[in-house]
């Protein structure tokens, strides 16, 4: 079956290890746009891994390009955030200061909270400052330039992106990724650069098949996407590449295609390269990812059915009541989810520990047979308890999260409701 459905197979633990040393690296843009996003640490212990891999690095025209074009966007939503933290200080600041009603604290603790909250919004003002500083001097920027050097693919011309967009309409209709979910971007503008905006997807796959080509060489796509029309999605779990876009590859180019979200591409390329990861640096990028796929939610949401800036007449399903009741009842769906996710992070991690112990102690007993060498009562007994609690924390262990799964699928499900309901209820176009 691996040969006439190589998209199914394409997660293989020998044909990963071949991969790894023979292939390209090429970051997406929103790889390179969320290194904005990341604490001083964490963007460098990324960058550090970059660097190391160098030599096999490369991005295609249309992420150099996009990330350049939504660089200042992403340094003032960040900025935006220093924003509402200093507010929401402010705010809790003033309404402990207000004696006249709940909630009620003593002067003496009044007293010793204002110097510590005079402290958080003067270090937070000074960390936008240095943030904003990027705006003009921007050091992510020039470590990128040097890092990504003669690593830059070329551009299509004008002709050539407009045979793209015809093929791509055609693809589109027919679900075929990857880029059919922005198919809403640009709106109905009839600007060249607003018409390509829903084709940014597949012009990039383009031009790494394009690479793939020239180079002879089988590429690792490193992208923070989280979309269906890049991922095989299943229950709320990403499985891997699109089958699609596997088979599609190595039909082109008779080279592999494999794909990594950036917290999972940092924990391999570590192993890969040898040197220890930072679990803090991994938890961080995994956490920005998160956020980013709620956004992307909400995006595709708004791309589907929101009403275009051309209608003629808004109804008041397209009120900013019935739009903040929408935002409201995401972002509950978004707490939920997030609350479980978490959850089933730290029963993973449980889970692991405890089959980690389950091996070791029997590894132990099967030694101890195998040499003949007989384990004294005491200790055996000690071994025998310590695989009983094994097995009985992993079954534990495995039942929630089977649990935590199906709640997390749920929320989809209501999402996926929430969905149906705004296209129902959005005005006719």
């Amino acid at each position: 079956m691996k040969k006439e459905f190589p998209g199914f197979f394409a997660n293989g633990l020998s044909d990963i290890e071949k991969l790894w040393d023979e292939c390209i690296f090429v970051l997406d843009a929103n790889v390179l746009l969320s290194l904005y996003r990341y604490s001083d640490s964490t963007r460098s212990e990324l960058l550090q891994v970059f660097d190391a891999l160098a030599d096999r690095l490369w991005i295609p025209n249309q992420v150099a390009y996009e990330y350049l074009n939504n660089r200042l966007t992403v340094i003032g939503e960040q900025s935006k955030i220093y924003d509402d933290a200093i507010k929401k200080i402010e705010a809790l600041r003033k309404s402990l200061e207000n004696n006249n009603q709940h909630p009620f604290v003593s002067k003496d603790t009044l007293s010793a909270s204002i110097g510590i909250f005079e402290k958080l919004i003067a270090e937070l003002n000074e960390n936008k400052s240095i943030h904003e500083k990027r705006i003009n001097n921007d050091e992510i920027k020039d470590q990128l330039e040097q890092l990504l050097a003669d690593k830059v693919g070329k551009t299509f011309t004008k002709e050539k992106t407009e045979e793209i967009i015809t093929k791509g309409k055609a693809r589109y209709e027919e679900k075929i990724p990857p880029g059919y979910c922005d198919i809403k971007k640009g709106g109905n503008s009839t600007l060249f650069l607003d018409v390509c905006k829903p084709y940014g997807d597949y012009i990039v796959w383009l031009q790494l098949i394009d690479k793939s080509k020239s180079d002879e060489k089988p590429i690792i796509f490193i992208t923070g996407d989280v979309k269906e029309d890049w991922w095989l999605l299943f229950n709320g779990k990403t499985i891997g590449p699109q089958p699609q876009l596997v088979e599609e590859f190595l039909s082109l180019t008779e080279k592999s295609f494999y794909m990594y979200p950036p917290d999972r591409f940092l924990e391999r390329a570590n192993m890969y390269l040898q040197q220890e990861t930072s679990q803090q640096a991994v938890n961080e990028i995994r956490d920005v990812r998160f956020e980013e796929s709620e956004i992307s939610v909400f995006d595709q949401l708004l791309n589907s059915h929101w009403p275009s800036s051309n209608t003629a007449t808004v109804t008041e399903a397209a009120s900013p009541a019935w739009r903040h009741n929408l935002s409201r009842r995401l972002d509950i769906l978004s707490e939920e989810k997030e609350a479980l996710a978490a959850r089933l992070n730290d029963v993973r991690t449980y889970l692991d520990d405890a089959i980690s112990r389950q091996k070791s102690v029997r590894t132990i007993l099967h030694q101890s047979s195998a040499d003949g060498a007989r384990l004294n009562v005491e200790n055996m007994e000690i071994f025998r308890k310590s695989l009983i609690s094994a097995e009985r924390s992993i079954e534990k262990l495995e039942i929630e999260q089977r649990d935590l799964l199906s709640s997390l699928a749920v929320i989809k499900n209501q999402e996926k409701s929430i969905l149906l309901e705004v296209s129902n209820d959005s005005p006719a176009m």
